[in-house]
């Protein structure tokens, strides 16, 4: 018979308040891993409900997982929320943020707020299939623009980043899919690519794939990771940088085996892009951020400050590049974007991620780690290593913007 060590705390059930309280703030810490908010905020908002409904808690977040430990030194309980890494969704964020408020406030009760978090869960997503799809298409337009790509390159890209976006809607229906989608994305991106070069010739092929796969490329997943790096959640951010490098890799051997396939049928057909006149950009620069918001899952009604994000994010960049170069540039548009973003979060009470998400997403180094991959791939060893260090520099440069600013004017609340 098992007999406890001696001066060991006595182990005594919860009441049931109290299991209701901790289930709450377990739910809150499992939506908000899910809901894709950092491990950093995470911690420091489920500790903040933890505080207010009278708990002793820690947690220790990951991108696969939450351990919430619960009661006083000596006798508490432990508990392990698995999860899937979960994607952005910006609306629930704000949905997940407003119970999260109003528990703070004392206007909502545990049994209420559980209801509405259940309610969260079981609402309908606000986007189609048919409009993520054509989300995808319109990004891959506009990151062929960006890229300098011709009248050409764009029609080519928004065909390409069509089909990426089936496949990756097809690929949300079945959980093996689902684990094949980056690389079955990064070679169809690649083959079609080819395919369009070769009967739409001039064309460059390898600026069509990479735009045809950009939303795909981990960029931002990459810049949470140094975020969580630099602010000492080594594991998550060690677990996401990996993640991420994976995410790299696995669309990198993708796009490497569809140009070999496409090539082998349909040949070599690639040209240099003719850039499109100055304009286009500034047609690009309205539609992106309209795109990102659909693909983040933000709310209708929050494209007004979306759409500003996205030209002070871009605007700062440029003006930075011209200042401190293009790898450190980025960090005066991360700094603009974020400040303005904290002081709308201020005003409206909102999560200042719902405008920094994807004005940040315009500046991400996804771009850069794509063609270090395929740098590598192809056995240009000195290019893959000079795109890397870049990819790591512009990173860095995103995160110090980000936490300057977050030091200059701080949300009002964690999210």
């Amino acid at each position: 018979m098992l007999t406890p060590p001696p001066n060991a705390a006595p182990f005594s059930p919860a009441d049931p308040a109290m299991l209701r309280r901790e289930k709450l703030v377990l739910t809150l810490a499992k939506l908000m891993a899910a809901y894709g908010i950092p491990a950093y905020r995470l911690e420091e908002a489920a500790a903040s409900c933890a505080r207010h409904l009278g708990l002793d808690a820690q947690f220790f977040a990951t991108p696969t997982a939450v351990f919430a430990s619960i009661g006083e030194p000596g006798n508490q309980r432990t508990h392990l929320v698995r999860l899937e890494p979960g994607e952005v969704n910006l609306e629930k964020q704000s949905q997940v943020d407003a119970v999260l408020r109003d528990l703070l406030a004392d206007a909502v009760g545990v049994d209420d707020a559980l209801a509405r978090l259940d309610g969260i869960v079981a609402g309908p997503s606000q986007y189609g299939p048919g409009l993520m799809v054509a989300a995808q298409a319109t990004a891959s337009v506009t990151a062929a623009v960006f890229f300098g790509g011709g009248w050409r390159e764009v029609l080519a890209a928004g065909v390409v980043g069509f089909i990426v976006g089936v496949i990756c809607v097809l690929a949300g229906l079945d959980r093996r899919m689902a684990r094949l989608m980056d690389f079955g994305a990064g070679f169809a991106a690649a083959f079609f690519a080819a395919a369009l070069a070769a009967t739409m010739h001039p064309i460059s092929a390898s600026l069509v794939a990479l735009a045809g796969v950009i939303v795909l490329v981990p960029g931002l997943t990459l810049t949470t990771a140094v975020a969580e790096l630099a602010t000492r959640n080594l594991a998550a951010g060690t677990a996401r940088l990996m993640g991420a490098l994976t995410v790299f890799v696995s669309i990198g051997f993708g796009v490497a085996i569809g140009q070999k396939t496409g090539a082998f049928v349909f040949g070599q057909a690639s040209a240099p892009p003719d850039p499109l006149p100055g304009w286009a950009e500034i047609v690009a620069l309205v539609l992106a951020p309209v795109a990102l918001a659909v693909l983040f899952r933000a709310g209708l009604r929050d494209l007004k400050v979306i759409l500003p994000a996205g030209v002070i994010g871009f605007v700062g960049a440029r003006a930075g590049a011209a200042w401190l170069g293009p790898e450190l540039g980025v960090c005066v548009g991360a700094f603009a974007v974020t400040l303005a973003s904290n002081i709308w979060a201020r005003v409206a009470d909102r999560p200042t991620a719902v405008p920094g998400v994807p004005g940040i997403m315009l500046l991400v180094p996804g771009s850069l780690g794509f063609r270090s991959v395929t740098s590598f791939v192809d056995a240009d060893t000195i290019g893959g290593v000079q795109a890397a260090s870049s990819m790591v520099l512009v990173a860095v440069g995103l995160v110090v913007g980000l936490l300057l600013a977050n030091a200059a004017v701080a949300p009002r609340r964690p999210l």
